[in-house]
């Protein structure tokens, strides 16, 4: 059974409030469709642990979850960041998309969101 993992960065502050109620367009959102590879691999290499030991969230497999405020969004990148610097993670195309998720929310002021 394929499920929809769906990563999201509202691209406005509106959109991110139409978002609370389901209400928002694709065209206002940054998403990224995690496939079941890709979330194999952000399993694997320990990532959903990071962002929610960091963020003090509960990323899994049958939950929504969200980062909000630039503060946490920053915490959150910069861990992401120092991981890249490892060589075991270097071609990490799952973790160089987390973080590219991550520094759209911090410059667009809203957040990152998981729907699972």
């Amino acid at each position: 059974v394929m499920r929809t993992r769906v990563i999201t960065v509202p691209r406005n502050q509106a959109a991110e409030k139409k978002l609370d109620f389901d209400e928002a367009e694709p065209s206002e959102l940054i998403e990224w469709t995690v496939s079941e590879e890709e979330y194999s691999l952000i399993e694997k290499y320990g990532l959903f642990d990071v962002i929610n030991e960091t963020a003090d969230v509960i990323i899994d497999d049958f939950e929504s979850e969200l980062v909000r405020g630039i503060p946490t969004l920053t915490k959150v990148l910069n861990v992401l960041k120092e991981k890249r610097k490892r060589k075991k993670y270097q071609n990490l195309e799952v973790l160089h998309s987390l973080i590219k998720l991550f520094e759209e929310a911090i410059a667009r002021a809203t957040g990152v969101y998981f729907f699972f």
